[in-house]
Formats: structure tokens, sequence, C-alpha cells
């Protein structure tokens, strides 16, 4: 934990001003801040995606491996249930995908992959 705490520190710029942050004298502390439940790191799901390494939103759903923002581009733009979907590799962006469109068609070489995705699947 406080190797990964020093890595988001250095990430996110922190170690110049950590030392003036009551009770954030360390990677620790600063693991504190970052997590506690109002940062935006919380907020978005950063640390449900990290316990589960997964890529995860707030509630615990699936999303694709993309940047927030990104992800936040697509959710408001998509706005026709019957669109389709082709994407090379499947994954949570599959899941989140068949949430929001009437077809997905993916692209997956893997074929342990494939076997582990398909019971999330709808039909």
């Amino acid at each position: 934990m406080y190797k990964l705490a020093r890595r988001l520190g250095r990430a996110l710029g922190f170690n110049r001003w950590l030392h003036h942050v009551p009770g954030a004298s360390s990677a620790m502390g600063l693991y504190m801040l970052a997590s506690h439940r109002d940062s935006a790191l919380n907020r978005r799901g950063w640390f449900q995606s990290m316990q589960a390494k997964s890529p995860l939103s707030k509630d615990g759903e699936p999303i694709p491996w993309l940047s927030y923002p990104a992800i936040d581009l697509l959710a408001d733009r998509i706005q026709d249930p019957s669109i389709r979907v082709f994407e090379y590799g499947a994954g949570n962006s599959t899941l989140w995908w068949s949430e929001r469109a009437a077809l997905v068609h993916s692209v997956e070489h893997d074929q342990d992959w494939v076997d582990r995705l398909v019971p999330h699947l709808p039909d």
C-alpha cells in the first residue's frame, strides 16, 4: 500500500505540498487523502477498480478501459438504443456497451477469456 501511495503522490503532483497538510506527512497520509469518500478518485470508482483489478464504476458496474472523461463523452453521446457496436477485444467494455446498444460484436482471440466473459453477457 505504501508503494502505491508514493506512486500515486508522484503521479498527481502531491509531493510538493504534502508536507503542509496535517496528517499527510507520509505516503500513507496521501493515500488517506486520495481515498477519502469525497476525493475524485473515490467518487469515480478508481479504488474499486484497483481492488477488483478490473475497470469498475463507483457503483461497481463494469466500464470500458478508457479515461473517465472519455467514458462520460461516450455515455452522453449514446442516445439511440438501436446503436450497433463493433469492438476489437472483449471485456468490461463489452459489458458496458451491452447495456447501451442493441448489438455488440466483439473480436477476441483468447478463448479462455471469452469463456470467463460469456456468463456475464446478456442474451
